[in-house]
């Protein structure tokens, strides 16, 4: 490997934790949540500059090199209240056995837990455990996109293209290191959902091992990352 070429990832790199350094500085959580998004898509493109979409960038890039054991779980309170908004399981191609299959997950869950306890996303199953042998086009883009990584895209997309969190959850504490869900009972109708949260100390920590393994892979693979964007006066 060149002088050059250690040099440049070595800038890279040591560019992303310098600006990483500067959102521990700031109040806001809106505001850091949203920079951290926007630092992992530029990680993302970096990586993957021939993959189209930057939802498979980022969902790829997650899965890949961050070390969230739960990136590829599906979350079941999601997965639920997705369910219960399309109405008609059988004309929106869900399957009798996957549905019920589902909320009796649910249900047991509810039942079960210590409505004391801090419920985390590690009570979530994986893609396999809940999709039928012969799963729908339906059922596997539901299950795919009610993965943590996907949950994640779509929050960066309201970070980024509304400017606001999504859901109805309460962070209780910016300090925690790990997602979790709460329950919430609804006054209108008095029923509950388990809200989804992603707090903001556990966002300023995902990007840190992500660095250190995209450092290593530009390492062995000798790739120079800034050759994934482009340079000069022309924005475009």
């Amino acid at each position: 490997m060149s002088c050059k070429l250690q040099d440049d990832i070595e800038a890279y790199i040591t560019h992303f934790r310098c600006e990483h350094e500067k959102l521990l500085c700031l109040k806001e959580r809106l505001h850091r949540k949203l920079l951290v998004v926007a630092m992992l898509s530029a990680l993302a493109e970096g990586r993957y500059p021939r993959v189209r979409g930057d939802k498979a960038k980022f969902v790829r890039l997650i899965e890949t090199y961050s070390d969230w054991p739960d990136a590829t779980s599906v979350s079941v309170g999601q997965l639920e209240m997705q369910i219960k908004k399309r109405g008609d399981a059988t004309a929106a191609g869900l399957s009798k056995n996957f549905v019920e299959g589902l909320l009796g997950r649910n249900k047991d869950w509810h039942d079960r837990r210590n409505r004391g306890a801090i419920p985390r996303p590690g009570i979530d199953p994986k893609p396999e455990d809940i999709l039928p042998n012969s799963p729908t086009q339906e059922e596997k883009k539901l299950v795919e996109g009610t993965k943590h990584s996907s949950l994640l895209y779509l929050y960066r997309c309201k970070l980024v293209h509304e400017f606001r969190e999504p859901g109805h959850g309460f962070e209780f504490d910016q300090r925690d290191r790990l997602p979790y869900y709460h329950s919430m009972t609804h006054l209108n109708d008095d029923s509950e959902t388990l809200e989804l949260v992603y707090p903001t100390q556990w966002f300023l920590d995902l990007p840190l091992p992500i660095l250190t393994e995209l450092k290593a892979y530009y390492i062995e693979k000798g790739t120079n990352p800034f050759d994934s964007y482009r340079f000069g006066s022309p924005w475009g």
